[in-house]
């Protein structure tokens, strides 16, 4: 008697951003956007597709990443026009872009107002030393006019050392590396820039006095305030903090 050899493959659960880039993609395919037309605003096509408009957003990045999309100077996003010719396979079944930029974002907040806390709560002057002198090159870069972008993964590892807790200091470590692949990457182009920089240059000074003065609650304040920003400039997210919890 002969066992037959069975192979298995993992299917996995189709994210959300990849099944709004394939509707949106099935709305080229049949003609509804053709190629080298504009796509409706993010707004309207959210309600097209009965989705939020940050998912909207993740999904046109992912498009952007596989070729179907281009955004163009000025604003609008567009249906390239070379996108006829292009072998159109859907996202969920083709290259795999992992976890959306929206999901990241939420782990991130969630794990590094934690570590902002106990930061302020265990950081030694040897610490705050770190962090200075990781603000001291962010703002050299910047001064010449260069992208900051190492330092500002520098700052929030040193961050998340700092609290002392491993299992946050490798989930941090896990978050950023994810944050190198290709829909950050095209995320960030829209959005950096020097103003930006600055931005996160006194955040980070404001942040690293909290801890300097052993103060929790400011620190999670700051931190929060920041993630706000970010929230709101990549994805159009509202606000979160509670203003009233901050303790100068």
């Amino acid at each position: 008697m002969h066992k037959r050899s069975i192979e298995f493959q993992v299917v996995r659960p189709r994210r959300l951003y990849e099944q709004v880039a394939d509707h949106v993609r099935e709305l080229v395919l049949d003609g509804t956007f053709p190629p080298g037309s504009a796509l409706p605003p993010e707004r309207e096509l959210a309600e097209i597709i009965g989705v939020s408009r940050p998912s909207i957003r993740e999904a046109l990045i992912a498009l952007e990443v596989m070729g179907l999309v281009e955004s163009r100077q000025g604003g609008g996003n567009y249906v390239r026009a070379d996108a006829g010719g292009l072998r159109m396979i859907p996202l969920s079944k083709g290259r795999d872009l992992g976890p959306g930029p929206i999901e990241q974002f939420e782990a991130r907040r969630t794990i590094e107002l934690t570590c902002a806390k106990l930061a302020a709560q265990r950081a030694t002057p040897e610490d705050v030393l770190d962090l200075e002198q990781c603000l001291v090159r962010m703002k050299d870069l910047v001064a010449r006019d260069v992208s900051p972008a190492a330092e500002h993964r520098c700052f929030h590892m040193t961050l998340a050392n700092i609290s002392q807790n491993q299992i946050f200091a490798s989930a941090v470590a896990e978050l950023w590396r994810v944050r190198d692949g290709k829909l950050w990457d095209t995320l960030r182009q829209k959005v950096d820039n020097k103003e930006s920089w600055q931005l996160g240059i006194k955040f980070r000074a404001q942040l690293i006095h909290a801890i300097r003065n052993g103060n929790p609650a400011a620190a999670v304040a700051i931190m929060s305030d920041h993630f706000d920003r970010i929230g709101e400039l990549y994805f159009g997210l509202a606000p979160q903090s509670d203003k009233t919890s901050r303790e100068e």
